[in-house]
Formats: structure tokens, sequence, C-alpha cells
């Protein structure tokens, strides 16, 4: 393996039966009403329109095979040494039997295809475009499950920012779906409508869904959305990739100009190259000598 392909670090990302949520814990706020018995799954052909109006009010959506399962499975065969050379977690937030690769668009092809989805970059668009001259590409992790995990600690990725809630989203994620994601094997819990909570409001475990969707599947959320990974009672690992986009002024998770070698970053899409934040936010925020950085 060469320096930037190093197995890394530690963090996790149809219709359904009818689940009861309860009332959210509160600890100095009013009770918050979670209302949410259901996560709802759109086709490959759903707007971004039905999709955003999903989000906002319950936090989260599921986008049934949006990329075929021979797309998968090369996906999987391009993670699988990385994983392989990766430790198990050493932190229960993390998962003591879940592995973690971080920095995935410097290390797979099909990771830029992912990422440059359409209609999850139009979701992207819709959430944080308005908060934002430029929205950008904030981490790439494949989070792998283990027989034997128990759920991690229910949390918001967007925690990483002091800032108060309710408010803007500062963040967007969505939870690719490597392999079949299943109540059984380990799949996201989500509490639907948190989004929409204060950060005095605390979830408890009764009150998380888990994901179910099939690979190829991809599940959207808020950044404020309270999630985790789910126990893995199956006789097999389930692997699925996050990819996180945050506002364009904001400091991103991972530093994507050294998680993603320059050589490597030179042959993307110029597209991708700018999501990933080699363009400034207006004419003075990120510039690189009065400009844009550019590839000279």
């Amino acid at each position: 393996m060469t320096a930037h392909e190093h197995p890394t670090t530690q963090q996790e990302t149809s219709d359904f039966e009818i689940h009861t949520v309860p009332e959210a814990e509160t600890t100095g706020s009013e009770s918050t009403d979670c209302s949410a018995t259901t996560i709802r799954t759109f086709e490959p052909n759903a707007t971004v329109s039905e999709v955003i109006e999903e989000l906002e009010r319950n936090s989260c959506a599921i986008i049934r095979g949006l990329v075929g399962q021979d797309t998968m499975r090369t996906f999987a065969e391009e993670l699988a040494p990385y994983l392989e050379h990766t430790e198990l977690g050493t932190i229960v937030e993390s998962g003591l039997k879940t592995k973690r690769v971080d920095g995935v668009l410097g290390i797979s092809k099909i990771a830029a295809d992912l990422i440059m989805s359409p209609l999850v970059l139009g979701v992207a668009e819709a959430v944080l475009g308005p908060s934002c001259i430029h929205y950008q590409l904030s981490s790439t992790e494949a989070i792998q499950i283990f027989p034997g995990e128990t759920p991690t600690p229910l949390h918001r990725d967007d925690d990483l920012y002091p800032l108060k809630r309710p408010g803007p989203q500062y963040q967007i994620g969505s939870i690719w779906a490597v392999d079949d994601f299943t109540p059984a094997n380990g799949s996201t819990r989500v509490v639907p409508g948190s989004h929409l909570w204060d950060e005095h409001c605390r979830p408890s475990d009764e009150q998380a869904l888990s994901i179910e969707m099939p690979s190829g599947s991809v599940l959207l959320l808020m950044g404020s959305t309270y999630h985790s990974g789910g126990q893995n009672e199956s006789d097999a690992p389930r692997t699925g990739f996050v990819v996180n986009f945050n506002l364009g002024w904001l400091r991103q998770e991972e530093n994507q100009y050294l998680t993603v070698p320059r050589k490597i970053a030179k042959r993307l899409p110029e597209d991708l190259q700018k999501l990933m934040g080699y363009r400034s936010q207006g004419r003075l925020l990120g510039h690189y000598v009065g400009m844009d950085p550019d590839w000279t």
C-alpha cells in the first residue's frame, strides 16, 4: 500500500411495518413531538422536491436501488483490502466490533460515482445551498459492522460544530448500502423528526427505527438527525459507505486536500474537485493568490 492507502481511524450512515415512536426524553426543555413511525422509501426516479419534503418533515428518507448491485459488488472488491488490514474499534462510541476506513475517495474509483449521484447532490444543494455559496464534501468513510456488535450510541453528526439547535442544517449525510441493510445485521438506526429538536432533547433507544434497504440503496438524513449503527445478530459483517456534505464556510470533517493525494485529485472530474473544496467561497474565502485554486 502507498502512504495514502492506509486503513484508518474510528467513528458511523419499500414500505415498513408500523413502529411506535415514544415521546422524546428531555432535559430542561419542553417535550418534543416525535410522530413519525415509518421511514419512507422512494424509487430512483423520485424528484428532489419529493425527497426534501420528507427530510424536512421526518429527518430521513431511503432511495431504493439508486445504483445497481453489480456496481456495489465492484465497490466492495475495492474496499476489501483496506477493510481487511483495518483493526476493530477500540472505543464504544465507534463500535468495538466495527471497522472504519476513512478517505475512501482516495482509494476507490466507484466512490467518485456515488458521491456525484445527481439525486443526492440535488438534495444536498436544496438543503445546504440557501446557507452558503457552495456546499462541499465533508467526509467519505466505509463502515463494516461485524457479528456480535451492539448498538452504538445515538448521536448527531453535526455535533462537530458548536452551534445551537434547531436551525439551518450545517450538514447532510448519505449512507450507501454496500451490502443489504437489515435490522438483523446492524443496519443504521435513525430517530425520525429529531432534526427539529433543540440541543437539550435526547433520544432513547426505543425511539430509533432500524433501516431496511437492499444493496445499492442510499439513506439520506439531515445532519442534525440522531442515528447510530445497529446490533449485528447475523453471521456475516455488513458494509456501508458514508458520504457527508457540509456548508462551504465550515471546516470539513476530513481534510480533503491531504486525505486525497494531489496526483489523484488532479484526475478527478472538475465538478468533484470543486466539491472537495478546490474553489473559493465567493471572492475571498479560501482563495489562492486571489483566484480559485488551480492545478498548474
